[in-house]
């Protein structure tokens, strides 16, 4: 009897918490999108005889659950917090604590992915360029090679091995020694705009044009974010404050987008209200092909960048310098394309890609 009321002890609260939960889950009302993970929730999957017997409406329904589970973000917060902090983990989903910043582990190097990226920057050179382009390539690296803290990070040495041996007919610029583990938010990838004036002074080096000076740009604040690490680990760590620089040559260029064929200013700072990722705000992020005019340009030299997200926050660093920068993103557009939408001749050509995206080439659309 003893063993009885015992075993109703050990398994009440159990039942209590689950069929608590399951209740309210019930009844609450479900949520659309994650703030946390920056993506859409799964709902309440449709009750068909197709979805039924193919198993679809089981499968949905096992994400959905997952998806609306109650304080599902703190819980995840909390099992990053006990792995990191308790049990003491080198890491967590490849993420990991040294301070206040939060760093994400790419590892190992794919040679493979390396060597198809030169033989892509060697297609499209082959493609659109002649003797009329000035044609260079540079490598952004990850905040984790500034500070591995131990953890394993690519070897970057045999990347830009691999690309100088492999990429013909572009100068690499070497950026490496331009950066530091501060010159990225605390809580994401993404490299700081207010801290790019070494990167610019080495590109300008490299391309023969006139560095912007920033101390003499206008410092704007939209107020704390949390960036893409800070979704993923979701523990209460400093969140980092968002800066973009302006001035008159900025704010009079204008930026055509060919997709929607449309003029646009270079920050949308009403992303920073309305987009789930508030690094949108630097020419309205994600964009297969923009062109921004600088109508008050003092040189006739146009670029072309081809980029990835890190290029958004440059560019307009860049403006000054020349009449045009057209930004191409090989992720959401075809290279073949190009030829519809770009006069190549007598253009500067920068290859501007992160590390993450040269490791994972087969995005690029060559």
């Amino acid at each position: 009897m003893k063993s009885d009321k015992r075993y109703i002890l050990i398994c009440l609260p159990f039942l209590i918490i689950l069929f608590g939960t399951m209740l309210f889950q019930t009844f609450s009302s479900d949520k659309e999108l994650s703030a946390y993970e920056r993506r859409k929730l799964e709902k309440f999957p449709e009750i068909t005889v197709e979805n039924i017997s193919t198993g679809r409406f089981f499968e949905k329904l096992e994400r959905y659950f997952q998806d609306q589970f109650p304080a599902r973000d703190k819980l995840r917060g909390l099992k990053n917090s006990v792995n990191l902090q308790l049990f003491l983990k080198q890491d967590t989903n490849n993420l990991f604590l040294d301070g206040d910043q939060i760093y994400y582990i790419e590892y190992p190097l794919d040679e493979k992915s390396i060597l198809n990226a030169a033989k892509k920057f060697n297609t499209i050179y082959d493609m659109y360029f002649d003797e009329t382009n000035r044609c260079y390539y540079s490598v952004i690296p990850d905040k984790t090679y500034y500070n591995p803290n131990g953890r394993p990070v690519m070897d970057y040495e045999l990347m830009e091995k691999l690309l100088v041996e492999n990429v013909k007919n572009m100068d690499y610029i070497n950026l490496f020694d331009t950066l530091d583990k501060n010159d990225y938010y605390l809580t994401d990838s993404h490299w700081k705009q207010e801290n790019l004036q070494d990167v610019v002074n080495a590109l300008a080096q490299g391309m023969n044009f006139v560095p912007a000076d920033f101390s003499k740009y206008n410092a704007n604040h939209m107020g704390e974010w949390g960036g893409v690490y800070y979704g993923r680990l979701a523990m209460d760590t400093p969140k980092d404050s968002m800066i973009y620089l302006t001035n008159s040559v900025i704010e009079n260029a204008k930026v055509y987008n060919y997709e929607t064929q449309k003029y646009m200013q270079v920050y949308a700072t009403e992303k920073f209200e309305q987009d789930l990722d508030k690094y949108n705000i630097f020419l309205s992020g994600p964009e297969s092909l923009i062109t921004i005019y600088n109508h008050n340009a003092k040189t006739e030299k146009e670029l072309i960048i081809f980029r990835d997200s890190f290029g958004s926050s440059l560019a307009p660093m860049l403006l000054e310098s020349y009449k045009s920068i057209t930004l191409v993103d090989l992720r959401y557009i075809s290279a073949s394309m190009l030829a519809d939408y770009i006069e190549f001749k007598n253009k500067d050509i920068l290859f501007l890609y992160s590390a993450a995206i040269l490791n994972n080439s087969t995005e690029l659309k060559v």
